[in-house]
């Protein structure tokens, strides 16, 4: 993959088939994993392993660890059971989901907030409206706004703030 996270590196004590502490995760990601269903191998493999429970999707990372004894593990997969004989960590694999349908409203500007459920961003400056400090956007639940001709949140009544509803038509609307 390209992963176009900037360079950085962690330390980390890792901790599968043995502790290991003082680990280096070196990003960007190197490499995507993600589930696949396969069909038509051939030969058919002598089965007997884990199958049928979703993987999901991890991004990879370069790491590199001290060197410890690691042991031999033993286990079976749809090719066959077998014991492996462990070498040194090089790949750490994190959960990689998508992003959340509707992100909080925690940017400077409404546009790129996402949705608000039943309301919508509002710029909430101040110690006005909603309190927010400077112009960090909250969600505002819209579904109970009481009609106003406002103007900015000091025209609404405490616990409230002013926001445009259906075109130009203004509202209170409660803080959340």
């Amino acid at each position: 993959i390209k992963d176009p996270q900037p360079k950085a590196v962690y330390t980390a004590t890792l901790d599968g088939l043995t502790p290991e502490p003082g680990c280096f995760i070196k990003v960007p990601a190197k490499v995507l994993c993600t589930e696949a269903v396969k069909s038509g191998v051939t030969p058919p493999p002598p089965g007997g392993g884990p199958s049928g429970t979703p993987a999901g999707q991890f991004l990879c990372y370069k790491v590199k660890c001290p060197k410890t004894t690691l042991p031999t593990v033993a286990g079976v997969d749809q090719f066959g059971a077998r014991t492996v004989t462990v070498t040194k960590p090089q790949l750490l694999c994190a959960p990689f989901a998508p992003p959340p349908a509707n992100p909080p409203c925690t940017t400077g500007a409404c546009e790129p907030c996402g949705s608000c459920g039943n309301g919508e961003c509002h710029a909430s400056g101040g110690g006005a409206g909603c309190g927010a400090p400077g112009m960090n956007p909250v969600c505002v639940d819209t579904t109970t706004c009481t009609p106003s001709t406002c103007g900015s949140d000091s025209g609404c009544p405490a616990g409230r703030v002013c926001v445009f509803k259906d075109g130009p038509s203004e509202c209170c609307a409660p803080c959340p």
